[in-house]
């Protein structure tokens, strides 16, 4: 699976019948990042929620699972960034969050999802770039970290002394 213009690189030194096209929300969110500095509170608090599948720990399990007790009440939002990956762990999230919505924004303009974003009071995040986005909206977020650029991106946005809810 693979976004627009790997796609069209591997078309060229690959078997076509291996490749399929995706839309990654990466390439809008990296491109355009609207004003939101009138951001709007929800009368009900919510979370957005963002996995990929490769966050299968235990710990991270059991880090959603503290999420959900301390968050009890709040309406929770999952976000995939990459549909056909990431969109295959809602039922599994409704496990844990039984109240848990899709955030459907394939057919959102990037300034659209970026002002309901903005909404959100708590994020949990996996993929990079929806943690950016977080951190730019000013958002508290829980990371799951996965990868060295997660532990970096953190690194480089907060100093050593902050606590891990951010």
């Amino acid at each position: 699976m693979r976004e627009k213009h790997s796609y069209d690189v591997a078309l060229h030194f690959t078997q076509k019948d291996h490749i399929t096209l995706y839309h990654d929300f990466a390439l809008d969110i990296l491109t355009t990042l609207p004003d939101v500095s009138h951001r709007e509170a929800q009368s009900i608090p919510q979370v957005l929620l963002n996995i990929n599948p490769y966050i299968r720990s235990a710990e991270t399990k059991e880090k959603l699972r503290q999420i959900a007790k301390t968050h009890r009440g709040e309406s929770f939002r999952f976000f995939p960034a990459e549909y056909g990956v990431d969109d295959r762990y809602l039922d599994e999230l409704k496990q844990l969050f039984p109240n848990i919505q899709l955030f459907d924004w394939q057919n959102m303009h990037i300034d659209q999802i970026v002002k309901q974003i903005s909404t959100f009071s708590f994020g949990v995040a996996a993929r990079l770039h929806v943690l950016v986005l977080l951190r730019f909206l000013q958002i508290p977020f829980e990371p799951l970290i996965y990868q060295e650029k997660i532990t970096t991106f953190l690194q480089t946005c907060f100093d050593e002394s902050s606590s891990s809810s951010l």
